[in-house]
């Protein structure tokens, strides 16, 4: 049996002490409503798992379209006039699109316009532990104020094969 994994390593840099404790908060939400282990979540949620916070009524929309959790690590500065940097990560599977809608929301309750210059990107790539046909790929994501843009290494080829509207394959 083969074995599949999906790997990345990102940072989202730049953020303020407000937003980091903002994002990470998220993220134990999120972490705790995928492992349905709500006491991980403070006071966010009951012992039901029903949302009690902005925060965490947000991480209950959020994982209505996702069953994963996420891997991050809040880097904290080392001088004052640092700021603070989220990681995020996969070591053997995890769901990109779930941290991008993350960074999506953290945009939208930080960065009011789409004017400011806020892009997160992320990268991933798909392998498998044994050489089988097909499993070698990844993907990548573009993350603004207006949304989250993704595509995958295999969909990416297949439209570099399709012939253009109006001409002819050769």
């Amino acid at each position: 049996m083969a074995n599949s994994y999906l790997q990345f390593s990102e940072y989202l840099t730049g953020l303020t002490r407000k937003e980091a404790v903002w994002i990470d908060e998220l993220c134990i939400c999120i972490a705790a409503l995928a492992e349905r282990d709500y006491s991980t979540a403070g006071h966010h949620f009951d012992e039901g798992g029903n949302p009690e916070t902005d925060i965490g009524r947000k991480a209950r929309v959020i994982m209505e379209s996702f069953d994963d959790s996420i891997q991050w690590e809040m880097k904290k500065p080392e001088s004052a006039d640092d700021t603070y940097s989220l990681w995020f990560y996969a070591e053997e599977s995890a769901n990109p699109e779930l941290v991008g809608e993350v960074v999506h929301q953290f945009f939208k309750e930080f960065c009011k316009t789409a004017e400011e210059p806020n892009v997160f990107t992320l990268t991933w790539a798909t392998f498998c532990d044994k050489l089988r046909t097909g499993e070698f790929g990844g993907g990548g994501m573009v993350v603004t104020i207006e949304g989250v843009k993704t595509w995958g290494s295999h969909d990416w080829v297949e439209e570099q094969l399709t012939p253009k509207k109006g001409k002819k394959a050769k």
